[in-house]
């Protein structure tokens, strides 16, 4: 079940981080087209994409039949940002990457879900007029048992 799924509690507990971000106004669970951007109000924007990827458990020797075995997972989520600003998009990029920076890297362990949190922004920026849009990944790392991921 989804609801109980610890990535899926993982993905909720970024996006409820992120939507207490004040330079945030809207935050989404999908990749936007281009065409799906344009139906967004300017009062909406900036709008981050959440999309997570699926959690790549770490090799450890298995003890069969026990039951007990705990994973050792990094679950990669790749945050999409989108704004516009015609006077000075630096300027709102990097207001916004800090203040994502800042928020994701308070609580590390994401309400007790995770072990720890990495954010690595990637270096290139894209500008799709009106729309300038940057990434940020999250890994973060988790244990789970054998009962699910």
């Amino acid at each position: 079940m989804a609801a109980n799924s610890k990535r899926e509690r993982i993905v909720q507990q970024v996006v409820t981080e992120l939507e207490a971000v004040s330079s945030v106004t809207t935050v989404i669970r999908k990749l936007p087209t281009y065409e799906d951007l344009g139906k967004f109000a300017l009062t909406q924007l900036p709008v981050v994409a959440v999309v997570a990827g699926l959690p790549v458990p770490i090799p450890h020797p298995a003890t069969r039949g026990t039951g007990k075995d705990i994973f050792l997972s990094e679950l990669a989520l790749s945050l999409y940002c989108y704004f516009q600003d015609n006077v000075n998009p630096d300027s709102t990029l990097s207001t916004l990457l800090d203040d994502l920076w800042a928020k994701l890297y308070t609580d590390q362990e994401k309400a007790g879900l995770a072990l720890g949190t990495v954010l690595k922004p990637t270096a290139h920026q894209d500008y799709w007029h009106p729309f300038y849009a940057f990434r940020l990944d999250a890994i973060i790392t988790y244990t789970h048992g054998i009962g699910g991921i």
